[in-house]
């Protein structure tokens, strides 16, 4: 058992390139499978039903030792303490490891052993080689460097900050564009000092360039994973869709017919925003591949 690990910002497109590349089938599409334990009861899978209920994740919920985050941990919840251990990590680098506290290190460990530990049991029900989670997250990526003979590859998203800052205050109207920048950029600069320091190669995936041609995007994850070419079309490809994906975005729970580019950005970002993404943000995203214009 292998796993893709999507990284990268929120609003990258991870949602529907992780359920077209689970239309493989010698691959498992998860979603944000973090959230397994946090609200099984409550959550609802890209299916529609609640994860408890649902038909792919009742039996794995079940076989767990207990199915909630306080008896079954599968990511560290978010405090202050956890925050600093991972911020003294990017900042010190690899010389920092032994800075950053033991319990975060311990929940860190256990989370992802126990998730992996999950994989497996899902790889082996469905007869995959590749088990998908597209949580994004920077310190998920650093717990599974670490567990031994575990192979994962990486497939690093991106997009442009300009559209992620604009979706940031679409979502929650009442941020700043100066808060969303920066939270942008704490992501991507996160991100792209862990690849350094851990020498990890990763297969690099624009949002943009998804949107022109998915199926070419998908096929080339396939084969940076080490995947057989589905022999398949573009429309089976979409047909064959993962459904059962533990949602991250609401338009997980549609069925994806169709890849549209969305550039509402540019209407939405004033003259003002966009100076402040600029000077803030300019140079990480010339680095990511888009000019200023």
């Amino acid at each position: 058992m292998r796993i893709m690990y999507f990284l990268g910002p929120g609003h990258t497109g991870s949602t529907v390139i992780d359920s077209l590349c689970g239309s493989h089938p010698k691959v498992s599409g998860t979603g944000e499978s973090h959230r397994l334990v946090l609200e099984s009861e409550s959550m609802r899978c890209g299916c529609g039903e609640t994860l408890a209920d649902c038909s792919r994740w009742a039996g794995v919920i079940k076989s767990l030792p207990g199915p909630s985050q306080s008896e079954f941990p599968m990511t560290v919840v978010r405090n202050r303490r956890s925050v600093d251990a991972l911020a003294d990590f990017v900042v010190g680098g690899v010389g920092a490891e032994r800075r950053i506290g033991s319990d975060y290190r311990r929940r860190l460990s256990e989370a992802v052993l126990n998730s992996v530990d999950v994989y497996r049991r899902l790889s082996t029900l469905e007869s995959t080689d590749v088990v998908i989670d597209s949580t994004k997250n920077a310190g998920r990526l650093l717990g599974y460097m670490r567990v031994h003979g575990l192979e994962t590859t990486v497939v690093r998203l991106r997009r442009d900050g300009r559209a992620i800052v604009a979706s940031h205050k679409r979502r929650q109207p009442s941020i700043s564009t100066l808060y969303a920048t920066l939270a942008w950029l704490k992501v991507e600069l996160t991100c792209w000092w862990i690849l350094r320091i851990s020498e990890c190669d990763a297969y690099s995936v624009r949002y943009e360039d998804f949107c022109s041609d998915p199926e070419a995007v998908v096929r080339g994850i396939w084969r940076a994973a080490r995947l057989e070419d589905f022999d398949a079309s573009f429309s089976e490809i979409v047909a064959a869709q993962e459904r059962h994906l533990i949602p991250g975005n609401p338009v997980i729970s549609s069925p994806i017919s169709q890849v549209a580019r969305d550039d509402r950005w540019r209407e939405e970002l004033s003259a003002l925003d966009r100076v402040v993404f600029t000077l803030l943000g300019g140079p990480i995203n010339r680095k990511n591949g888009y000019p200023l214009r």
